[in-house]
């Protein structure tokens, strides 16, 4: 079932996209640009004038297109390339990695500003005078642990959630 989750953080509405994966690849790619049409549709129908798209997922592209001829600003999270995450080998793999990578890359001309995670990123992305900031840890803690519950922590502490392979 698709479904569309609402979060209010510091007075702004945050909208998650989630449709259901069944059937084979043909319907559900089908099945994931009708969604994303009659959402991107009912957003801008609302007032919405930007969108955020992390940009691994497999439905950035569909959503960047249908959100840019529909008038509204395309912002993509890049938190990783995807040809940095191809795994497995054989001919198959080799077409899926193709098709990801082609899709991935497509997405960046309808984005209008991108939030990367280190400043390097930005020589990876095949675009001119690329708008972008630099967000190194884009985490709120006051707003996930109260300050009172901070002081039980006496050491810091780093989370890796990335793939533990040995090319990392």
């Amino acid at each position: 079932e698709n479904k569309v989750l609402t979060e209010n953080y510091n007075g702004r509405t945050i909208r998650y996209l989630m449709h259901k994966e069944t059937g084979n690849w043909i319907e559900k790619r089908v099945h994931r640009k009708e969604f994303i049409s009659h959402i991107v549709k009912e957003y801008r129908e609302q007032g919405g004038k930007v969108i955020v798209i992390d940009a691994l997922t497999a439905s950035a592209l569909d959503l960047a297109q249908k959100a840019k001829k529909s008038g509204i600003k395309v912002v993509s999270l890049i938190t990783d390339f995807v040809d940095d995450t191809f795994y497995g080998i054989g001919f198959v793999r080799k077409i899926k990695n193709y098709i990801l990578k082609r899709s991935f890359y497509k997405q960046f001309t309808y984005t209008d500003y991108f939030i990367l995670l280190t400043e390097e990123m930005k020589e990876r992305i095949p675009v001119k005078n690329i708008k972008y900031s630099v967000f190194n840890g884009i985490c709120d803690f006051e707003a996930v642990v109260p300050p009172e519950q901070n002081k039980k922590f006496d050491k810091r502490v780093l989370v890796y959630t990335g793939e533990i392979r040995k090319m990392y």
